[in-house]
């Protein structure tokens, strides 16, 4: 269970980001267009599906980007909730680099380790901006 808890409180710790992000781009929608769509007699789920979402679009596009560029960045609730016990299975590259670089003065593989967080997390990023087509507007 010791990954599935380090994965939804990595999801918890980053959803009230998430939540502020997305409301102020609701926010920041033109009330205009619900009331036309009100008056054209659109339903609430209607307005949502035509105007909220296509209007938070580039939004949705920055949290996703931000979230895929976090996704390797969770050493603290690593290093805050693990125990002896459950270290062998939650522990990843960032662990290994505090371990290496700061407890064991290991420099060299520490370093490596961190060169290889760098390439990965650019890479994964680099597919995940082509897959939701990051620069085009919406």
């Amino acid at each position: 269970m010791a990954r599935g808890i380090m994965i939804f409180t990595g999801a918890w710790k980053g959803a009230g980001y998430t939540a502020a992000l997305l409301l102020a781009a609701i926010i920041g929608i033109d009330p205009t267009l619900y009331e036309a769509a009100a008056i054209d007699g659109a339903t609430r789920f209607r307005q949502i599906l035509c105007i909220t979402i296509p209007e938070t679009i580039p939004t949705i596009k920055v949290v996703v980007m931000l979230g895929v560029m976090g996704m390797l960045r969770n050493f603290d609730q690593i290093f805050v909730m693990s125990n002896a016990n459950i270290l062998d299975r939650v522990r990843n590259l960032l662990y290994l680099i505090y371990t290496d670089g700061i407890v064991q003065f290991r420099i060299g593989s520490a370093s490596a380790a961190a060169c290889l967080v760098l390439v990965a997390t650019y890479v994964i990023s680099t597919i995940v901006r082509k897959a939701i087509r990051y620069d085009e507007e919406a």
